[in-house]
């Protein structure tokens, strides 16, 4: 007989991701994407068009570095939640706003790349 897999709300909660290590509410994370979102904004007005020098790379490059962390967190926190339970419209919702939100961010990146 095929079983198939429970619901999140009916998995042990030991059992299950602890997001809150990440952000402790929905609102520290919509703030932390805000934040970034700004981050963003102002590494493209600091290094867009203006990098030439060795020195000046590898100063872009340990910006972009620290940017890409800040990333991390936020994502995992998409990311997990959605991988737990796919039907979790929630879930659903902020993991395609924020493919959303890092696709302009890639755009307004490609600079580096180029």
């Amino acid at each position: 007989m095929v079983q198939s897999l429970p619901k999140r709300a009916d998995v042990n909660i030991n059992e299950t991701w602890d997001l809150a290590h990440i952000f402790a509410t929905e609102e520290a994370y919509t703030q932390a994407l805000h934040d970034i979102e700004q981050q963003v904004e102002q590494f493209a007005d600091t290094w867009l068009d203006k990098f030439s020098t060795a020195e000046q790379v590898v100063a872009m490059l340990r910006d972009y570095e620290k940017l890409q962390q800040a990333f991390v967190p936020v994502y995992s926190y998409a990311q997990l939640a959605e991988s737990v339970d796919g039907t979790d419209e929630q879930a659903q919702m902020r993991i395609s706003k924020l493919s959303n939100v890092f696709a302009q961010i890639g755009k307004e990146l490609a600079f580096v790349d180029s």
